[in-house]
């Protein structure tokens, strides 16, 4: 090997060395940027979560709510034979479910079974 062999391989060595460095460089610059980019959407989808779960936390509070007061009516007994009575000839009178609950302090859903069952008791007879 000559002097201008070895000062050409040291060439091609430098060139060589040059260029991993430069891939490397641009390695690490793309894995910083899909990083960054993973942290944001991470973020993004954690803040979607957090709200989803105060949504359904909300929910949860209302259905628990509605399940005492069903539970107080049904422990009450307030839709007794008179109440239903009354609930009925309010119903029949044209007043609406919402109003009815309200004014004899029975649930809304209640007042709408009896509007069905009123509806159904008067087609029968109508028969």
């Amino acid at each position: 090997m000559n002097s201008d062999s070895g000062w050409l391989m040291s060439v091609f060595g430098l060139a060589a060395a040059m260029t991993s460095l430069w891939l490397l460089s641009r390695a690490r610059t793309l894995w910083h940027r899909d990083a960054t980019e993973l942290r944001t959407e991470v973020e993004r989808v954690q803040a979607n979560c957090g709200s989803e779960v105060s949504e359904l936390r909300e929910a949860l509070h209302a259905l628990e709510t509605g399940m005492v007061s069903a539970q107080e009516s049904l422990r009450g007994g307030r839709l007794n034979l008179s109440v239903r009575s009354q609930a009925l000839q309010m119903l029949r009178s044209g007043s609406a479910a919402e109003t009815v609950a309200s004014s004899l302090g029975i649930a809304t859903s209640e007042a709408r079974l009896l509007t069905r069952v009123g509806q159904i008791l008067t087609i029968r007879t109508e028969s």
